[in-house]
């Protein structure tokens, strides 16, 4: 599980990110595509190809520190979505232009993306124990890992609890409430209950241990609510008791 003071650590960079991200945007103003052609530096010597050193050196240097330090700060799993940093690098004009009006807009709605994701990450880590054991996963993206590992041990737990064997996990979560081998810490919602576990086994459960995740569902957006839906039926197997 990823606990506290690691997530703590990459809000802060995330944070870093973001400041770092405004203050690029400020040094490439310039370049914007509305205000370079009126800019009085872009006269008849300055074209594309110019070094951005020869008409802003001052810029040049605190982009060159910015880069250095976002490159420092910047969370392992963050996957860039733009040329930043290799427009950076090559440094000509046109490379700013692209810096300013097509990478930055590009990564701030990346890491808007990532610091949804990163919440989401972070409820995960909330929820009942054995399905935060798997926020690693997410953290690394193997979201058809993660939902397998998380219903496998929701499998496991219910047939612990009950002692019941061969027996599909659906016939044996029927027999288990039917029989009252497991009774319900509310036994007016016993059959609510029987119901609800049927359900999270039949048609969670079964399609996620028996079918790969497809490409289109590879998401946290995806993952996050079926892990949801786990971490209940935990909760409801640990107030259940024979």
């Amino acid at each position: 599980m990823m606990d506290e003071e690691i997530q703590k650590e990459i809000l802060l960079k995330i944070t870093d990110v973001e400041r770092i991200l405004i203050e690029m945007k400020i040094l490439s103003q310039p370049f914007n595509d509305k205000e370079w052609e009126g800019h009085p530096r872009n006269n008849g010597k300055v074209n594309g190809a110019t070094l951005v050193a020869e008409v802003f050196p001052n810029r040049v240097v605190k982009m060159k520190k910015l880069e250095q330090e976002l490159t420092e700060i910047v969370p392992s799993n963050y996957t860039w979505k733009s040329g930043l940093l290799r427009h950076i690098h090559f440094g000509e004009v046109h490379d700013w232009q692209d810096i300013n009006n097509r990478d930055l807009p590009t990564e701030f709605e990346n890491l808007s993306d990532y610091k949804e994701e990163f919440s989401l990450i972070r409820a995960v880590a909330r929820l009942h124990s054995a399905v935060a054991s798997v926020v690693p996963l997410l953290f690394h993206k193997d979201y058809d890992t993660a939902l397998t590992k998380a219903f496998k041990k929701l499998e496991v737990e219910l047939r612990v609890k009950t002692g019941l064997k061969n027996k599909s996990t659906v016939d044996l979560v029927r027999q288990a409430y039917n029989k009252k081998v497991l009774k319900y810490s509310d036994q007016t919602k016993q059959d609510a209950t029987r119901d609800f576990l049927c359900g999270v086994f039949g048609l969670f459960r079964n399609y996620i241990i028996h079918h790969e995740v497809l490409p289109s569902t590879q998401s946290l957006y995806y993952c996050f609510p079926l892990l949801v839906i786990c971490s209940e039926a935990f909760k409801i197997l640990d107030r259940s008791s024979k």
